[in-house]
């Protein structure tokens, strides 16, 4: 009998204990709001809560990539934009040269002006962002043009000297995308800075030409003007549709990542509403086994003799 109460006893004590962890347990759940604070709580929910957050730490990788992309694409969009207007004006006084009224000196002033905007696209194409050089390839540390200038500062030929390989970056997993392109591809291989220079010198007479020549080769420049005018749009539309593809990535990515941050919730979160029954269930058994080892612990000696 005595050996029965004192194994009666321990397994009460016991029950007392277990119960008073698993309180405490549902305790630090409560006040954590995760349903798992060490793994051995519940590995298979950890596994999956493990699964989760790697799963997002690569979302947020790419989206860091795709913003870096975004910002640099964004950049190279903006800046032909604003040479698009350039050429444009520069096609516009080239229009109004060859309207048959002016003189050669209206001619030469014209041709001063455009100058100016050779000297502005110049600037253009060697466009910094972040310490890096859109149109410089890959080498985006080296500025991509040079321009060789006469006596009087006047530009007579501009040179690339960036690199032939596209600026790529990685937007995902095995995945990578052109930031923006070659200046040589912009500037040079659409004939762009050349006409431009074309179109001026004949508006200046550089070559000391007879009017009629003079008139000619101003013709001459504002065709290869229009036709490089026609590929530089082409290759700025081009990079404006890489744009938005970059765009749309984002907001795929940030709509991946809600819903991946919602599964995460699910399986890492409590279930305030059950942690709260499971707890004052738990606490109903703690206080019924405290009175029953009050009422054991009450028995006297005298009670076994």
């Amino acid at each position: 009998m005595r050996v029965t109460e004192r194994s009666r006893t321990a397994d009460l004590l016991r029950n007392i204990q277990d119960t008073s962890e698993r309180i405490g347990t549902l305790y630090n759940k409560m006040a954590s709001q995760q349903a798992v604070s060490v793994p051995s709580d519940d590995p298979s929910r950890t596994a999956s809560i493990m699964r989760i957050s790697a799963y997002l730490t690569t979302l947020e990788q790419t989206g860091d990539s795709l913003k870096e992309v975004q910002g640099f694409l964004g950049m190279a969009v903006d800046t032909l934009e604003v040479c698009s207007d350039t050429v444009m004006e520069a096609q516009t006084l080239a229009t109004h040269a060859l309207s048959g009224t002016l003189s050669p000196s209206e001619w030469n002033a014209i041709g001063n002006d455009i100058n100016e905007l050779l000297e502005s696209i110049v600037q253009y194409a060697n466009q910094n962002y972040d310490g890096r050089y859109v149109f410089a390839g890959a080498d985006t540390k080296t500025i991509p043009f040079a321009a060789t200038r006469n006596a009087e500062g006047i530009i007579e030929a501009v040179s690339y000297e960036g690199s032939q390989t596209e600026k790529v970056f990685p937007i995902g997993r095995n995945r990578r995308m052109a930031g923006s392109v070659t200046g040589e591809a912009a500037f040079l291989d659409t004939g762009l800075i050349a006409s431009l220079i074309s179109v001026r010198d004949a508006l200046t007479n550089a070559d000391g030409l007879s009017p009629e020549e003079q008139e000619e080769a101003i013709r001459s420049g504002f065709d290869a003007l229009s036709t490089a005018q026609s590929d530089f749009f082409a290759l700025t539309g081009n990079l404006a549709a890489r744009c938005a593809e970059v765009d749309a990535l984002i907001d795929q990515n940030a709509s991946m990542t809600s819903r991946a941050n919602e599964t995460l919730s699910n399986a890492r979160d409590v279930d305030v509403a059950e942690l709260t029954v499971n707890l004052q269930r738990e606490q109903l058994v703690y206080e019924a086994l405290l009175a029953s080892s009050a009422k054991i612990m009450s028995i006297s000696l005298l009670d076994f003799i």
